[in-house]
């Protein structure tokens, strides 16, 4: 389920909205309803919404305060317009901030919702699965980024330690350069060496501490 929010100051609109479709049968959940665009920011924080819609004309925060905010602070938020005929303005300033779509209050049809709503879906499904993949791509090649990534450090310079330490963070390393510290770099040209045989016969260097 998708979950949405409606944002607009006037009653009879979010009911009207909401009454406009059978919600959860075609996938979505209304999450919640906010009444401006203060209102929204809170209600975002605490319901996690993935799709938006949202009014422009409201106080004391304004529907293209509130997609500003969400796209600095909830670039995943999916931002649709309500809009009136003589916005029009408003509108195009909203799209140049990042929503992905616009309707028209009084003329707004059930099924061109659906389709808006359906084509948002797809696209957060599209991102889901892309970062799915990046996380199990990323989990099967751990050691050998991470390996990678400390041979390019090794044999850089760096111009502060910010860069430095934000490179280790990469490979989720942790320092604090307050503290005095040693690096002691091992290659091991072959690491089954180390390793003691099946049958105990090996060197066995590895159970030496």
């Amino acid at each position: 389920m998708k979950r949405i929010l409606i944002v607009d100051d006037e009653l009879l609109v979010r009911i009207g909205i909401k009454s406009m479709l059978e919600w959860e049968e075609k996938g979505y959940t209304i999450v919640g309803e906010a009444v401006n665009g203060q209102d929204a920011i809170e209600k975002i924080a605490e319901l996690a919404p993935q799709i938006v819609l949202t009014d422009l004309v409201m106080e004391p925060v304004n529907g293209l305060e509130l997609i500003r905010y969400c796209a600095e602070r909830h670039p995943d938020v999916k931002i649709v317009v309500l809009s009136n005929y003589t916005d029009f303005e408003k509108v195009k300033a909203a799209m140049k901030l990042g929503a992905r779509d616009f309707l028209f209050k009084l003329t707004i049809r059930p099924a061109e919702l659906l389709d808006i709503l359906d084509g948002i879906s797809r696209e957060i499904d599209r991102h889901r699965l892309c970062e799915k993949d990046a996380e199990l791509l990323l989990s099967r090649n751990a050691g050998a980024i991470r390996q990678r990534l400390i041979r390019m450090m090794l044999a850089a310079s760096y111009d502060s330690e910010a860069d430095l330490l934000r490179e280790l963070r990469m490979v989720d390393v942790r320092c604090d350069f307050a503290r005095p510290y040693a690096l002691l770099c091992l290659a091991v040209a072959n690491f089954g060496l180390l390793e003691p045989s099946d049958d105990g016969s090996g060197p066995g260097l590895l159970a030496v501490s």
